[in-house]
């Protein structure tokens, strides 16, 4: 299915898309309010400006893909597999990413807002300049991962989070459960 065909099916009322393959497709700019993408292969997507509010990916594979200024509040992400994907400058709030693999993404900038990261795994991922009001990151892996210049990690839930090699927002160092 390529872009203009998802686009036209949204918009004759189509919300469930879920499993489909939708690797490389273009839907930058696309305004997809409660649009079900469960289990979907978005890998390599571009999605870049994307209005996603309420969507549901949960176990797609977004590898690669391009999220870069996206807005993903409310938006259920279990197990979803975000590694090596751009999430610069995306808002995310109120959004459950339990289990997934933000692996070596690019989340520079991103604004998480009360969303839960249990579980995760951020095994070298950018949180540069990061905001992260009110996460919970319980059972997270940090290893390797930059938080330099986080703003609100003082406010982390942060209960049994591996940080190894991790790059805090002061620049330092930290290694926890090595």
């Amino acid at each position: 299915m390529d872009g203009e065909e998802l686009l036209r099916r949204y918009a004759a009322g189509e919300r469930d898309f879920s499993g489909v393959s939708l690797s490389g497709i273009n839907l930058q700019n696309a305004r997809l309010p409660d649009i079900n993408l469960k289990g979907a292969n978005l890998s390599d997507a571009n999605l870049r400006f994307a209005f996603l509010i309420r969507a549901e990916l949960s176990g797609a594979n977004c590898s690669g893909a391009d999220f870069r200024d996206t807005c993903l509040d409310w938006a259920w992400m279990e197990n979803t597999n975000f590694r090596g994907a751009k999430l610069k400058r995306a808002v995310i709030g109120e959004a459950v990413c339990s289990g997934s693999d933000f692996s070596h993404a690019d989340l520079y900038r991103v604004r998480f807002s009360q969303t839960s990261l249990r579980e995760t795994n951020l095994t070298g991922a950018n949180l540069f300049g990061a905001r992260l009001n009110e996460i919970t990151i319980k059972g997270a892996n940090l290893t390797n991962c930059c938080l330099r210049k986080a703003f609100d990690f003082e406010y982390i839930r942060l209960n049994k989070a591996i940080f190894c090699n991790t790059i805090m927002p002061d620049g330092t160092i930290r290694n926890d459960h090595c």
